[in-house]
């Protein structure tokens, strides 16, 4: 439903933006990406495979689009 999807997509960009700031240890400046792919379960049919493969293909999206984001499949 669309209200679990607005709800997922606001706890991602909650989880994404301490990771906007790069990280300073001892004068080093690391820059730290995540790629969230998500996929919900929608029925009885798929299997618990199908799901993890629509959000493994979701998470490959974002990579592939520049990275700290996050996708739905």
């Amino acid at each position: 439903p669309k209200t679990e999807r607005h709800a997922l997509q606001q706890l991602c960009e909650e989880l994404l933006a301490p990771f906007q700031t790069p990280i300073i240890i001892e004068k080093e400046r690391l820059d730290i990406g995540l790629s969230i792919g998500i996929s919900i379960f929608n029925s009885t049919e798929e299997s618990f495979e199908e799901v993890c493969h629509r959000a493994d293909k979701a998470m490959y999206t974002v990579k592939n689009t520049g990275k700290n984001n996050v996708a739905f499949w």
